[in-house]
């Protein structure tokens, strides 16, 4: 698949998901990770169309496949958190959203530092 086709159903996946449409954004979803498992961006579109459909423990299942540089990112705690408390698993939610908290911090770099008149 090219990236022109990839992009093209992320957008029409998102589309249906902000209009209320989780279970056609799921299909979508789900296609692009079948045709590239190693997709995070479309995996965690798919746990989040799972989570929108009520389905909180097919979400967890595809989070904890998700791997890769920087995961879990603060995105795929958010949505931990979100799958947890659906399950009425308030601790786990609780432990997620800290992870999430502790990597937006991790995140985070300071400005850059402006130089001062005088100095080099």
């Amino acid at each position: 698949m090219h990236e022109d086709e990839r992009t093209l159903l992320l957008l029409l996946a998102y589309v249906h998901l902000q209009h209320s449409a989780p279970a056609k954004a799921e299909t979508l979803y789900a296609a692009l990770v079948a045709l590239n498992p190693n997709d995070a961006l479309a995996a965690k579109g798919l746990a989040c169309a799972r989570l929108e459909s009520g389905k909180p423990k097919a979400a967890l299942a595809v989070l904890d496949g998700i791997v890769g540089p920087g995961e879990p990112s603060a995105v795929v705690q958010l949505l931990r958190a979100r799958a947890f408390a659906q399950l009425d698993q308030s601790q786990d939610a609780q432990v997620a959203m800290r992870a999430f908290a502790a990597a937006r911090t991790s995140k985070r770099t300071p400005a850059p530092r402006l130089a001062q008149q005088g100095e080099p």
